[in-house]
């Protein structure tokens, strides 16, 4: 049978969960965001919030903290939800 490069991407996801957890929810996040590296290397516990019965992630400019996103930095957007 042949294995799809998602099958594949997936399965070494798994390897990465329990010794690479940060890793593997990085790459998780990345893949069904799109979101840039950046944008998901600086998030915190904070930027995750449960409505209702969905997760949603926030996107934040607060140079304060760290957190810059591109777009904050051409316009004056400073969030957004995923």
């Amino acid at each position: 049978m042949k294995t799809t490069l998602i099958g594949r991407i997936w399965k070494g996801l798994e390897k990465l969960k329990d010794r690479h957890a940060d890793k593997y929810w990085t790459l998780l996040i990345l893949m069904y965001t799109g979101c840039r590296i950046g944008e998901v290397t600086q998030l915190r516990l904070d930027d995750l919030e449960k409505l209702g019965k969905h997760w949603v992630i926030h996107f934040r400019h607060r140079p304060e903290l760290g957190q810059t996103l591109k777009a904050a930095r051409k316009k004056s957007r400073t969030a957004r939800k995923v």
